[in-house]
């Protein structure tokens, strides 16, 4: 699968379950004498996502068509994955801010198109934000595509995608 400019492969569980297959392969063919537990645990972490998957399939559904910004363009392989309504990224690079045509550009994008949320980052939060949904009905929202403050464990993926979830949920779904 052609992963394009969006290097954030791991929020597309499709992508992330051949991540797997391919780690389990690779370990074994290198540690042959536990090639059985890496297929064995490979096989389970792949059910897992599975299940993950169709989780936040159910989970995402009622949100699909709701129009949303995000800051930072890092959500490609999740949204397309479960068909959501992104309108636009104020930046491909959070480390590059936007001109003033293009913060005007976005605006009206949000306004145009109905977005109901602008959603920043845990690392990237910027007063632009504020700006950018001033005297709108566009609501703040927060997105974190690496687990910022995630406790590291084998929880920690399937704990980082419910979360991206939830916020969609919580943000596009909130009365206005």
């Amino acid at each position: 699968k052609d992963v394009g400019q969006d290097p954030h492969i791991w929020l597309d569980p499709t992508l992330a379950r051949a991540m797997v297959h391919m780690i389990a392969r690779t370990l074994a063919r290198i540690d042959p004498a536990n090639a059985s537990n890496y297929k064995i645990n490979g096989h389970g972490l792949q059910l897992h996502i599975d299940a993950l998957d169709s989780e936040l399939a159910t989970a995402l559904a009622p949100v699909s068509d709701l129009p949303y910004v995000v800051f930072h363009d890092a959500y490609s392989h999740f949204e397309q994955r479960y068909g959501l309504n992104r309108v636009a990224a104020v930046t491909v690079n959070p480390q590059h801010k936007p001109g003033a045509g293009r913060i005007a550009e976005i605006r009206e994008t949000m306004v145009n198109r109905g977005a109901r949320c602008l959603f920043t980052e845990p690392r990237f939060t910027p007063a632009l934000a504020a700006t950018l949904v001033e005297d709108t009905t566009v609501r703040l929202g927060v997105l974190d595509p690496v687990g910022v403050g995630l406790e590291p464990g084998p929880d920690a993926y399937f704990v980082l995608m419910r979360q991206l979830a939830a916020s969609l949920r919580d943000c596009l779904l909130a009365s206005e």
